[in-house]
């Protein structure tokens, strides 16, 4: 309680009721050819930076100004003998593993209100801990909080693991660093442990969400490169305090794609996890993008009850992604409702390759997975006009121009040129791309147009309203030597209305992971799903953004949590922040 009091503290309360690798072979990252209830009690909301003012119409566009703010970083691999096994760096895939390594969490750790990142790339620098300042700059501040870390990790993520009220830190161990988790001790520092006991020798994404609907936070790691074995260490389950267990041989999943058998190399080929609920059974379900079509969708068929002695529980639907193609070599991965239909839909970020001969497509670029409602997909990818990113990594999926709709975003980049380059651009200077919603279900691609020019080897990404104004902006992971590896456009126009809401439950989740808020203005409802989930080493904000368009009042705001509880707002001022407390 008085951790929440500490962060309530920042807002004006109001009371609303209830109204190197350069040339390294295609081996590495390649893949096959292949209504308003008035019975409801009343709900509290805390309310933040309100204005009714509606915002200018503009045009969209962006400015880079990372130096600014102060995010500095500098990205390179050095002294790998000592980081990894000899015979380690003379392999392709494992020296691609490293090379694709990094991360930025996300998330408000000292709960002043203000969102702070921590940042670890290459082993050059030291990991950082951006600590956001009132003037809306950024200080290093990891040594003094117990996170200045020397070694390749990757994948971090901020989650609350212990339900105390504050956000732990994982992050995952490459080569011979090992995976460790963090402890915020509630005075601006952390305490290391090396909990959960993860083997695997590179660990490259974490996600953390609650498969078994007990309350505190489970998570789910990729392992790119490491060597398959009985137990993949895909899925651990938070047994409380902090201590976590392997589930993943009984889990089901060694018997799906995601085990790697699909690899004729032996090694395990996973890239990203996303834990989220795809049937809307409020059972967390689990998707992997893997490399060499394994990736895979797992339906959580637990029925909220685990035991040891539990038949596999999870059910391999990786079939119900009706793939035009077996194509699948997925790299980052997002999930949202893109068609505002109510469901969870699936971006995943892929390489777009040409065959040198022919000009054909080999390898055939992002894919936009569409829910039936069901728990089973359209893949809508060339007709949405998503397709061409590039050797794309990190994804987010955000409204960048408060429209209303979803729009879609990824990072790209390989140390190698593309084959027939005069139709697609070489992955060595591929351009970031930023894919922009239309209500015809398809997508405009752009970027150097709105001032997305940056060019070179993207890898993590988060996008957020960094300076809370509204909108938009994006930060990304560059992984390229001599530049500053932290880019970051800010969103300079002033487009549309906009609502942003963020959650704290009742009891254990208190961040209320899994919970789902739905935001009706005229005839559109508009759903998100509160997630940490992983798009790539990199974390998505739990904080949730609507896009409002021109709609100058919220009829109706509906909360879902993760209980599966249910409060109503109605008439809900637009172009504010809330944060909402579960009765």
């Amino acid at each position: 309680m008085v951790q929440f009091l500490k962060m309530v503290m920042r807002y004006p309360i109001t009371k609303i009721m209830t109204g190197f690798f350069t040339s390294l072979c295609l081996l590495s990252c390649g893949g096959n050819d292949s209504t308003n209830d008035d019975s409801l009690s009343p709900i509290q909301a805390i309310s933040t930076n309100t204005t009714t003012l509606a915002k200018t119409d503009n045009e969209l566009s962006f400015r880079s100004n990372a130096l600014s703010l102060g995010l500095l970083h500098q990205w390179d691999l050095i002294n790998l003998a000592a980081q990894s096994h000899s015979d380690m760096i003379t392999k392709p895939i494992i020296a691609s593993s490293f090379n694709a390594s990094g991360g930025i969490a996300i998330g408000d750790y000292d709960l002043d209100g203000d969102v702070d990142l921590f940042i670890t790339s290459g082993n050059k620098s030291a990991s950082k801990l951006f600590q956001k300042q009132s003037d809306g700059t950024y200080i290093n501040v990891a040594k003094q909080a117990g996170l200045e870390l020397f070694g390749i990790y990757s994948g971090p993520s901020f989650a609350d693991t212990d339900n105390d009220g504050d956000l732990d830190l994982f992050v995952g161990g490459m080569g011979l660093t090992t995976s460790m988790l963090f402890i915020n001790q509630g005075n601006g520092t952390f305490v290391a442990t090396t909990a959960p006991a993860v083997t695997k020798q590179f660990t490259l994404s974490s996600t953390f969400g609650d498969i078994n609907g007990d309350g505190f936070l489970d998570l789910a790691l990729s392992h790119y490169a490491s060597e398959l074995s009985d137990d993949s260490e895909h899925l651990w389950l938070n047994n409380g305090n902090n201590l976590f267990e392997s589930v993943s041989a009984q889990s089901g999943i060694m018997n799906s794609a995601l085990s790697g058998s699909a690899s004729s190399i032996g090694l395990d080929l996973s890239f990203t996890p996303n834990i989220a609920d795809i049937n809307n059974d409020g059972q967390m379900d689990l998707l992997m993008a893997g490399d060499y079509n394994t990736s895979a969708y797992l339906l959580n068929t637990l029925n909220n009850e685990f035991s040891q002695s539990s038949d596999e529980y999870f059910t391999d639907k990786t079939v119900d992604l009706n793939l035009k193609k077996h194509d699948l070599n997925g790299m980052g991965a997002t999930t949202a409702d893109i068609d505002n239909d109510g469901d969870l839909d699936w971006f995943v970020s892929n390489i777009i390759l040409l065959q040198e001969q022919s000009g054909n497509l080999k390898y055939s670029g992002n894919k936009l997975f569409e829910n039936n409602g069901d728990g089973t997909f359209t893949d809508i990818s060339y007709q949405s006009n998503i397709y061409n990113g590039g050797w794309a990594w990190a994804t987010c999926i955000a409204d960048f121009n408060n429209d209303g709709l979803l729009d879609l975003f990824n990072t790209n980049g390989w140390q190698q040129s593309s084959t027939n380059s005069g139709k697609f651009e070489s992955h060595d200077t591929d351009t970031i791309k930023l894919f922009l919603a239309t209500s015809s279900g398809k997508f405009t691609e752009n970027n150097i147009g709105l001032g997305l020019e940056h060019q070179g080897q993207g890898r993590a990404v988060v996008c957020f309203d960094q300076d809370d104004d509204g909108d938009i902006d994006i930060l990304l992971l560059n992984n390229d030597l001599d530049k500053n590896a932290l880019v970051f456009y800010e969103n300079t126009s002033q487009l549309g209305n906009y609502l942003k809401v963020d959650l704290l439950a009742q009891g254990n989740n208190r961040f209320a992971i899994g919970a789902r808020v739905y935001v009706r203005t005229g005839d559109i409802e508009q759903m998100r799903a509160v997630n940490i989930n992983s798009n790539f080493i990199s974390q998505t904000p739990r904080q949730l953004h609507f896009g409002l368009a021109d709609h100058n009042k919220v009829e109706q705001v509906r909360i879902v949590w993760p209980d599966g509880t249910e409060q109503i707002l109605t008439d809900v001022t637009v172009n504010q922040s809330m944060l909402i407390e579960q009765n």
